[in-house]
């Protein structure tokens, strides 16, 4: 259940492209397919949080990785988002193992890495307005140290537009 918790929490950016006028088309050359992704409804009110992408590595031992972005619509500075934050990751028995402060598109942002339940965690956190910008990459403790290389490329990829 932790494990769900925490895998809940999270999920490889892939290569999404827009052409202007286009809608978004999701390619992927590692397994030869390309398909567009639903055009689901931007959600802007407080309290609602919406997760539009999310994807997850091949399965081994019944468990993966993943990294997926959610934005939280919270009406809340970054100190109050952090503490929120922390007392969950306590409550689902995870801790934290570093944070960095930094600058996301011009916008305050942070990194935490965190352990426990059997997994391994980065996520980045960007403080926009009144919404939180939450990508969380994970994996199973085992598996964590071959998939760090590709969960910061994807945290340090992320920009607002």
């Amino acid at each position: 259940m932790k494990y769900k918790l925490a895998l809940a929490l999270a999920a490889i950016l892939a290569t999404a492209v827009v052409f202007a006028g286009e809608p978004l088309v999701y390619r992927n050359a590692e397994y030869g397919f390309r398909l567009q992704p639903p055009a689901f409804p931007a959600e802007n009110d407080f309290g609602i949080s919406a997760t539009p992408v999310s994807f997850q590595s091949s399965v081994r031992d019944g468990k993966a990785a993943t990294c997926n972005v959610q934005i939280q619509n919270m009406d809340l500075t970054p100190a109050q988002y952090r503490e929120l934050s922390l007392n969950q990751f306590k409550t689902v028995g995870l801790s934290l193992d570093g944070e960095e402060a930094r600058r996301v598109s011009g916008k305050d942002a942070m990194v935490w890495r965190y352990s426990g339940s059997g997994i391994k965690a980065i996520a980045l956190a960007v403080y926009a307005s009144k919404s939180i910008y939450l990508t969380t990459c994970l994996a199973p403790d085992a598996r964590f140290a071959e998939e760090e290389a590709r969960f910061l490329a994807t945290i340090n990829s992320f920009a607002l537009e």
